[in-house]
């Protein structure tokens, strides 16, 4: 790991968190090399917390490292990841990949041609709940998975509550039912502060998503189906019960490292010891961080009920997933 550099692009709350979570991983204090934030004064705080550089540029931050964690607002994600891709650094950006299927596929393919590395911040996947309905489930996939979450509000709001809170839900959809998932039309509405939608795995898998911006409360609940089991996670309060033959009971979570350090760990690896990885798990083994083409294929999933569920949004090249073997 001597040999990461990493810049950062954005030096924001979430670039702060990244930062820390590397750190907390076991990334070098000196690894942090570069950062470059349009707010001069967050780029000074951030360089003078972790002793890199406070860069003039992009440009100039991307040329100092090796690696780059994108932590910019999520409009800018797609052209400042494609810059660092186009300098030929292995990319990590906070999610969501793109705020267009058409960007989202651009980066995907980039990364893919030049075979760099190029992960995605969906931390929820190794949220220590997550973590532990991993091992429950053994390699069995889900058959229904039901994901709430209400927020009092967004701490995002370039873009809609899809794209910002749901996307870690169909990442979870995708990941546990292990299935190509479509959406249901008929049962599918989203907007800027409301997501609720319904998708189809080719197996008969049924997923249901609510999202929500401004609620009274903050609420985050998974239910999960696997055979004749039923789970129940709250991930705010970080307990998993299974339901069955022989009732009820509490499944251990181990809550002592956070989602955040967990994805950081396992980014470090991916970037130290092996090339991009392509995704899937094995039975009581952690997911590795989301690779551009898993986060494609929730980008493309919620772009196609965003589309579906405002009707008066115009069929736009890009909000329409391309063919592409990974779409």
């Amino acid at each position: 790991m001597s040999t990461i550099r990493i810049s950062f692009l954005g030096a924001g709350a979430m670039a702060l968190r990244q930062a820390q979570a590397l750190l907390d991983a076991g990334l070098s204090p000196r690894a942090i090399v570069a950062v470059h934030d349009r707010d001069r004064a967050a780029a000074r705080a951030f360089a003078d917390r972790f002793g890199a550089a406070d860069a003039s540029s992009a440009r100039a931050a991307l040329q100092a490292g090796t690696h780059a964690v994108v932590a910019t607002s999520a409009a800018a994600h797609a052209e400042e990841a494609m810059a660092a891709l186009e300098m030929r650094r292995g990319v990590f950006v906070e999610k969501p990949l793109a705020l267009t299927v058409r960007e989202g596929a651009a980066l995907t393919v980039l990364a893919q041609r030049l075979a760099l590395p190029l992960h995605v911040g969906l931390s929820e996947r190794f949220h220590p709940v997550v973590r532990a309905l991993v091992d429950e489930l053994d390699g069995r996939r889900a058959d229904s998975l039901h994901a709430v979450r209400r927020v009092p509000s967004m701490r995002a709001r370039d873009c809609s509550v899809a794209f910002n809170l749901a996307v870690h839900d169909v990442d979870l959809a995708l990941l546990l039912t292990r299935a190509p998932l479509a959406v249901d039309p008929a049962a599918t509405a989203c907007g800027s502060q409301l997501a609720s939608l319904r998708l189809l795995g080719d197996h008969g898998a049924i997923v249901r998503i609510e999202a929500a911006d401004g609620a009274a409360s903050p609420v985050r609940t998974l239910t999960l189906t696997a055979g004749a089991r039923r789970y129940e996670a709250d991930l705010l309060a970080g307990t998993l019960v299974c339901h069955g033959a022989g009732g009820a009971r509490a499944v251990p979570v181990d809550g002592r490292t956070s989602g955040l350090a967990a994805q950081a760990a396992a980014l470090l690896a991916a970037w130290a010891w092996a090339p991009a990885q392509t995704g899937g798990h094995a039975a009581g083994i952690l997911p590795a961080p989301a690779t551009g083409a898993e986060a494609f294929r929730g980008l493309a999933l919620l772009a196609r009920a965003e589309r579906t569920g405002a009707s008066a949004r115009a069929r736009t090249p890009e909000n329409l997933p391309p063919a592409a073997s990974f779409g």
